[in-house]
């Protein structure tokens, strides 16, 4: 097992805080941000859902033991998150968000395994 101080660097990233003008449509304002390293050649895909409250993500090629450093790991924005090994490098994640009305979105940035949580409320539907 890898030290957990090579393998993780998590932290929160404080909200955009950028002002759109009111005559444009307003986007999803990021509420935050969840990292974890990854490692370079690693790629996220999320599933389609099938609860508002749950999304389910698939990480392909992290060489990193994840399920020590999500499981049941939770931010203000996130209820539970957990993960599952698939074997070879796959996992399985599944994000529980506490409002509904939040979406995710799930990026592979530098290594690092970037959820964003976001609140769709702000969009112009």
């Amino acid at each position: 097992m890898y030290a957990l101080g090579l393998l993780v660097w998590l932290g929160f990233v404080p909200p955009a805080g950028a002002q759109v003008p009111s005559s444009a449509p307003s986007m999803p304002e990021e509420l935050s941000a969840f990292r974890v390293e990854v490692g370079p050649r690693a790629s996220i895909a999320q599933l389609p859902r099938v609860r508002a409250d749950i999304v389910e993500l698939v990480l392909r090629d992290c060489p990193f033991e994840l399920d020590s450093v999500l499981n049941m790991r939770n931010t203000p924005w996130i209820r539970a998150l957990d993960a599952m090994r698939g074997g070879q490098g796959t996992w399985y994640l599944r994000v529980a968000l506490r409002d509904p009305g939040n979406d995710l979105a799930a990026d592979v940035e530098d290594g690092q395994l970037v959820l964003r949580v976001l609140d769709r409320r702000a969009e112009v539907r």
